[in-house]
């Protein structure tokens, strides 16, 4: 039953005949699209997992009625041999070892199947391989063992009269022999029969070394952490043209540096117990790849990112302002007032925002109703100084200005998810728009959220009322 649901999941997905499109470019494995298609199959009482990985538009369904006899080496074997692709960057752990483009894995459908047993795996290979005889598919099937996080699994090829296994083995110590080129070598021609053939060209080989870096606590950062304790709203220490920037923790958890020695001939590169020419400085090729860590702790981020949540709001100011009146206990009052209603039945007036600053004044300087927020009350008059008036505002030095820069790169390397950011504007430093938009962010931030925010709104309402009134300048 096992034989059959394997093949009748093949010739669903037309894999009898398929056929690369052209031969893989250099690179490609890496920067194509790749595309997974599975189905549910059973083993005895076990359930599995078939799934097919292959590289889009790089094959296609052949002509069925193709004989045995004039069919060429599965192109898996002409794909292995390409050098143009040897450690893909980002791909399927068998894409790079083997190199392949179109491959089928089998695999149980939970972790708690494991397939531990010799015998088990081997009675699943020798069933696909009967299955691949009698459905002449030309792909690679790969039968998972153990967890997957092990990435252990064998598997076979068959085609014009060839049969490839892929045998794997994880080994706790690495032998002797094999922890140089040259044991390497002996032990290849060895599985090959190499020696028994003459005046054969050399292997071509691929060298690459990796060296991993996940701990540099030891190690002076180039730039310097950011101090928390640095007070952004200190009096004698105002820092408004500046956001603050930087981790609180290290962003990159794991640094890999890998060097290469593609394509070289065996001939002219000794690797041996005694010497060796693979030196890492001298290799023609090297590069770098970063793991970083998930959601670090960044200050630039937690400003603007709390700040964005006010795109998405709908309160108006109106609301804002409404919510932050307190209850009075005064009762002679409020029954005075009940009654006048009953009488009179008003109707709620709207505030009108150029009457806004002075009716909060007038309830915070005589019945103290207000709900100001005690970092407000300090800090406000000092904002609206400094972004009101150039001259009182400090200026912004260079790593400030660093710092807001790369503060916009990440804003925008997210513009596909916050489309409410396609609007945004940029404008001189030290304008008017600059200012008012670091003391927005400042004081969402630290004062209060939205409530301070209408405070400082309102505030700038009535002080650009003031200028067009009596026809001045902005600052």
């Amino acid at each position: 039953r096992f034989i059959a649901s394997v093949e009748a999941i093949i010739h669903e997905w037309k894999l009898t005949s398929v056929k690369p499109v052209e031969p893989l470019k250099e690179g490609e494995l890496s920067t194509g699209c790749w595309e997974t298609s599975a189905e549910d199959i059973k083993f005895a009482s076990f359930s599995f997992k078939i799934t097919r990985h292959y590289l889009a538009g790089s094959t296609k369904c052949g002509d069925d009625g193709e004989s045995l006899e004039d069919e060429p080496a599965p192109f898996v074997l002409e794909d292995m041999m390409n050098l143009g692709n040897d450690f893909p960057p980002r791909a399927h752990y068998l894409v790079r070892w083997y190199g392949l483009r179109d491959f089928l894995v089998i695999s149980p459908s939970s972790d708690e199947e494991a397939i531990s047993n010799e015998d088990k795996t081997r009675l699943l290979v020798s069933s696909v391989c009967v299955a691949l005889t009698n459905s002449k598919c030309p792909l690679p099937v790969f039968v998972q063992l153990h967890h997957p996080q092990e990435r252990l699994c064998y598997g076979v090829c068959l085609g014009s009269g060839l049969t490839t296994y892929f045998d794997m083995v994880h080994l706790s110590h690495v032998p002797q022999a094999c922890s140089n080129l040259s044991g390497l070598l002996s032990l290849f021609k060895s599985k090959l029969s190499y020696s028994s053939q003459l005046n054969l060209p050399p292997i071509q080989l691929t060298i690459r070394f990796t060296y991993l870096i996940n701990d540099w606590s030891f190690y002076i950062w180039p730039h310097p952490p950011p101090d928390v304790k640095d007070g952004f709203f200190d009096m004698e220490n105002l820092k408004l043209g500046k956001l603050p920037f930087g981790a609180l923790e290290d962003p990159i958890g794991e640094m890999q540096l890998s060097v290469t020695w593609p394509s070289i001939p065996e001939d002219i590169i000794v690797d041996n117990d005694v010497y060796s020419d693979l030196c890492p400085a001298n290799a023609p090729k090297w590069s770098v790849r970063m793991r970083w860590n998930e959601n670090p702790h960044c200050l630039m981020e937690e400003y603007l990112g709390n700040f964005a949540v006010v795109c998405n709001m709908r309160e108006s100011l109106d609301d804002v302002l409404k919510n932050m009146v307190l209850e009075d206990d005064l009762p002679a009052k409020t029954e005075i007032l009940d009654a006048l209603d009953r009488l009179a039945q008003p109707n709620p007036l709207s505030f009108r925002l150029p009457q806004m600053p002075q009716c909060l004044s007038n309830i915070y300087k005589k019945t103290r109703k207000f709900k100001w927020l005690e970092s407000y009350v300090v800090c406000c008059p000092t904002f609206f100084l400094f972004f009101m008036w150039v001259h009182a505002t400090h200026p912004c030095p260079s790593p400030a200005q660093a710092g807001l820069e790369q503060g916009c790169v990440v804003i925008w390397s997210y513009r596909e998810e916050y489309e409410s950011f396609h609007s945004l504007k940029t404008t001189h430093t030290n304008s008017l728009l600059w200012r008012l938009a670091l003391a927005a962010v400042h004081v969402y931030h630290t004062c209060g959220g939205i409530e301070a925010l209408a405070q400082l709104w309102v505030k700038v309402v009535a002080e650009i009322r003031y200028y067009w009134e009596n026809n001045l300048t902005l600052p």
